[in-house]
């Protein structure tokens, strides 16, 4: 249980600073041959261009930090109009009756996971894990590590497989490298990378030994991700322990490591803090500092603060006053449907009933402009209009 609770965290925590998902830029079989290098599943996005859900997955859900940070880690990802170019040839082998269609395939081009309709970001992120859950081909390597395969692809894989799937993988990591005269090579290099899954681990000591070589291979991005997780699963571990000064500690690594993201990784690691420690005030604190420096009045990030606070402090009207004001201005600057119904939302758990009629009514007649789908709108709508 805990070493899901790891993952749920570093999966939903990369939030806010990423760039949305990367979609591959190539061909189907330029696809499976990444996926077979990079011991990853191919997500395929199979969308039509006519069709709204997928407009609003490709504007609200494909560029959100979280879904990005989680998909570019763990999936090759393509998006494929079924009625244009590539889309018709994939669908002769992979038949599509609705949009959108969402894949998860492995590179031996097996379907793991085929489901339609569009998804919210944590829910595409849950489908997400749901199909590496199902993928999980951690025994087979471990079995081959048992029986004395110490051959570089297979320890890798091993230890890959164990970090996505959220099982310890440090031990084996350390067997690996203790075996090794020479961590500068290509594989090495790129083993480290993976391997150091916690900052406070000998192996992530090593890795900042090798900062400038490995950056140098494979590149800042890959850095910053891989060095973000590990301080994720640091700072989790902190939060379980309720160890204040080693929550400080990874915070002052991520940010001598990864200065880009520090701001995200305090607010993250903070907040996840003070939800296990049950410290609503410290919450607050951190979520109105971020909300000043970094959202910056961005409608799509102010909603999902607003949306969190909801989630994690449902019954304490301080927290959601402030909850209402970043969905208020969360409206107000994106004008969205979705935006109003989370204002309306916040105003009903507050007991202003009036108010969230008024929110309500507007994201029913910009729902409609938008061509959305107006139920749990109208669900809401009328159970206050009934009293």
């Amino acid at each position: 249980m805990k070493q899901a609770l790891i993952a749920a965290f570093i999966l939903c925590s990369g939030a806010l600073f990423a760039q949305g998902i990367e979609f591959f830029d190539g061909s189907w079989e330029e696809a499976l041959e990444a996926a077979e290098q990079e011991n990853k599943l191919i997500f395929v996005d199979g969308y039509a261009s006519w069709c709204g859900p997928c407009k609003r997955m490709a504007r609200d859900v494909f560029p959100d930090a979280e879904v990005g940070s989680f998909f570019n880690d763990n999936f090759i990802s393509l998006k494929l109009d079924m009625e244009k170019g590539q889309g018709v040839e994939f669908r002769k082998n992979y038949p599509v009756r609705a949009f959108p269609t969402l894949f998860f395939i492995a590179s031996n081009g097996k379907i793991v996971i085929k489901e339609t309709g569009a998804r919210r970001a944590n829910d595409l992120i849950a489908l997400g894990q749901k199909a590496i859950k199902k993928s999980d081909q951690s025994d087979v390597y471990l079995k081959l590590y048992e029986q004395g395969d110490r051959d570089f692809k297979t320890v890798y894989n091993l230890v890959r497989s164990l970090n996505s799937a959220g099982k310890p993988s440090l031990q084996i990591a350390n067997e690996y490298i203790d075996s090794q005269s020479d961590l500068n090579t290509p594989d090495n290099l790129r083993f480290l990378l993976e391997a150091a899954s916690e900052i406070d681990s000998r192996i992530f000591d090593l890795l900042v030994d090798h900062k400038s070589a490995v950056i140098k291979q494979e590149g800042q991005q890959k850095w910053d991700d891989k060095v973000y997780a590990a301080g994720m699963r640091t700072a989790m571990k902190a939060a379980n322990y309720k160890e204040a000064g080693l929550l400080k500690a990874v915070q002052k690594s991520i940010k001598k490591h990864v200065p880009s993201k520090s701001a995200d990784f305090d607010f993250y690691s903070s907040t996840n803090y003070s939800k296990i420690t049950a410290d609503v005030d410290s919450y607050i604190k951190a979520t109105k500092k971020y909300a000043k420096s970094e959202v910056k009045g961005d409608a799509r990030r102010l909603h999902r603060l607003s949306k969190e606070i909801v989630q994690h402090w449902k019954k304490d009207d301080g927290a959601l006053a402030y909850a209402e004001e970043l969905a208020a201005e969360a409206a107000k600057n994106g004008g969205s449907s979705i935006y109003y119904y989370q204002l309306g939302e916040v105003q009903h758990l507050r007991g202003n009933d009036q108010e969230a009629i008024g929110s309500l009514e507007m994201a029913l007649s910009i729902a409609k402009d938008e061509n959305a789908n107006p139920t749990r709108i109208n669900a809401l709508l009328k159970k206050l209009q009934e009293g």
